[in-house]
């Protein structure tokens, strides 16, 4: 060994290299920080979930460390749901029992609504009372803009000396926005911090992407919890939505943005009295074999670290679209969702657009819709089943290699639920067209052929002779108990079918297992196996039943379904239970 490197093993060069090891470390360490330091918040870390309307007001009125001079305006959205929560006397009795602790604090009252009571901060507890009083009477159905009403009072505090608050209380909208950064831009300029209490957005919510009847001028709907609608919707044969009927967990994207960027939380409103849930849902052709329909938890109770997990980002859409235009998981999902609609499995395209490296919003548009059922021409119809059976395979099966790929490559555990989540509806609608297509080879055929004279009482033919058959329909078997208790059906196509219900049965399983008490779960929950018959009109001079509107002498075979209100169902803080929609 030479003598000039042993003098490294001496105190200089021991203190070298235990500055290099201490270089190296901070490099880690530095490394492993960015995503979590200096990305866009979580909705997480604003989400106050599972509290009544009584906790939530001693939160708002008395904060850990309120600040002398303090100056809080209650912002009121005068919905139904609010009358029924009895807005006004729990704010009469938060305000009794938080008395000591309000001195120096003036409070104000004011509606989101043109011309409703406009209270201007004061210290008089009556006078609070009586303009919440005046809003809760008059509540109306229409969608409200919030944020434009929201600049305005940012607008009328921000002269204020002291600490400045706003409480925006909005139990059914949130989700029509003129512009939100400029709503942002706004409360920060002014110095207000925003707290907001609303009810639980849905997953992902599409319902008024879709339906332009009732949206006010000057606003886009975004109804979803996350900056983008993320779950791919509308597969073949599933009659209800799942994500416009499972609770996200968190409010409204625009209403988390807003507590985020202006140092607020947002407060989860629960109703006192929750009701026992439906089995598959809102739709009346999503049906439940298993029960009757009235049952307590299948999994609705959400549990928080798991949402935590699986928590939307609150930064800005600019900001929320940097990180996803680099997450792997996202990625597969939009080119899975982009393949499936050009074939016809899904109804709609992806909502969003590249450009610039980022993640941008766009319009829904329709794919192309592959009609099946539209005729009796059994042989056409299983062909085509089979194509988009085979098709369906293969985006799956290209979709499980892009996750695999992904886990390398880096994203996010939420973007990574919704991929495997599109992956299992993916091997769902390719069983149902299996099914579908052997529907067409056996059963149908020999339905239509069978004589139902030939069956004696008390059995009943399965077609009704009084009526004419122009195309096959179907309902939903519910999967709210699981894919097991399907595994002794008898289905068309036989053993060869069997065999595939079994290995779908075993996936099924494998995510309900993962994602356990999630959303995601419960948007797996809410869809079915398909179960074939045919549809058609009643011959002349017969009745048809009352369900069918003789619109056109033709009939329909899905009735609409009623809408949940727009803050969707509660799904948990000790609850266990789903509520109904409050209705609009």
């Amino acid at each position: 060994m030479k003598a000039g490197s042993v003098q490294l093993i001496g105190e200089p060069g021991i203190l070298i290299l235990t500055l290099m090891m201490c270089r190296i470390a901070l490099l880690v360490l530095a490394a492993a920080l960015p995503a979590a330091a200096d990305g866009p918040p979580s909705a997480a870390d604003v989400t106050e979930r599972g509290r009544p309307l009584d906790r939530i007001l001693d939160a708002v009125l008395h904060p850990p460390a309120p600040a002398p001079g303090r100056t809080l305006l209650f912002l009121v959205d005068p919905t139904p749901s609010l009358a029924r929560a009895r807005f006004a006397a729990r704010l009469e009795e938060a305000l009794a029992r938080n008395a000591g602790r309000l001195a120096g604090t003036r409070i104000g009252v004011r509606s989101v609504s043109p011309g409703g009571p406009d209270l201007a901060p004061t210290a008089e507890a009556g006078k609070v009372i009586a303009a919440a009083r005046k809003i809760e009477a008059a509540p109306s159905t229409a969608i409200q803009n919030v944020y434009a009403p929201l600049r305005a009072a940012a607008a009328d505090l921000a002269g204020r000396e002291g600490s400045r608050e706003i409480v925006l209380v909005t139990l059914e909208n949130g989700d029509a926005e003129d512009d939100l950064e400029a709503t942002v831009k706004a409360v920060r300029d002014a110095g207000v911090r925003v707290s907001v209490v609303a009810r639980e957005a849905f997953l992902s919510d599409t319902w008024w992407f879709r339906r332009t009847a009732r949206i006010p001028p000057g606003v886009k709907m975004a109804g979803s919890e996350g900056a983008f609608v993320e779950v791919p919707f509308s597969f073949l044969f599933q009659w209800q939505v799942a994500n416009e009927a499972v609770a996200s967990g968190f409010a409204m994207f625009g209403l988390t943005r807003l507590a985020a960027a202006s140092g607020g939380k947002v407060h989860l409103y629960y109703p006192a009295s929750l009701a026992r849930t439906r089995c598959g849902g809102p739709h009346p052709y999503l049906v439940c074999p298993v029960c009757s329909g009235d049952h307590l938890d299948c999994g609705e109770v959400y549990q928080a670290h798991r949402l935590r997990a699986l928590a939307p980002l609150a930064g800005s859409r600019r900001e929320v679209g940097a990180v996803l235009a680099k997450d792997a998981y996202f990625q597969a999902v939009m080119s899975a969702w982009t393949r499936a609609a050009r074939k016809g499995i899904t109804r709609y395209r992806p909502s969003v657009r590249w450009a610039g490296g980022r993640v941008l919003a766009g319009g829904l548009s329709r794919g192309h819709v592959v009609l099946l059922g539209d005729s009796l021409a059994f042989g056409a119809q299983e062909a085509r089943a089979e194509r988009l059976a085979r098709a369906c395979g293969s985006i799956a099966d290209d979709l499980r290699v892009q996750i695999e790929r992904a886990a390398v490559a880096g994203g996010s555990a939420r973007s990574r639920a919704t991929a495997e989540l599109t992956r299992v509806l993916l091997l769902l609608t390719r069983f149902n067209l299996l099914a579908y297509a052997a529907f067409c080879r056996e059963t149908g055929p020999a339905w239509l052929a069978a004589d139902p004279n030939a069956v004696e009482p008390p059995e009943i033919p399965v077609l009704r002779p009084d009526w004419m058959y122009s195309r096959i329909s179907f309902l939903s078997l519910s999967l709210c108990h699981g894919p097991d208790p399907y595994l002794e059906m008898r289905m068309p196509g036989g053993e060869a079918l069997d065999r595939e219900y079994a290995s779908l049965s075993a996936t099924l399983n494998r995510f309900l297992e993962r994602y356990a008490h999630t959303p995601y779960a419960q948007a797996l929950r809410k869809q079915g196996i398909a179960k074939f018959t045919f549809a058609g009109r009643a011959k002349a001079g017969v009745p048809a039943p009352r369900w069918i509107p003789a619109a056109k002498g033709k009939a329909t075979t899905s009735p609409a379904p009623s809408r949940p209100a727009r803050g969707g169902p509660p799904t948990g803080g000790g609850s266990g239970t789903t509520t109904p929609g409050s209705g609009r």
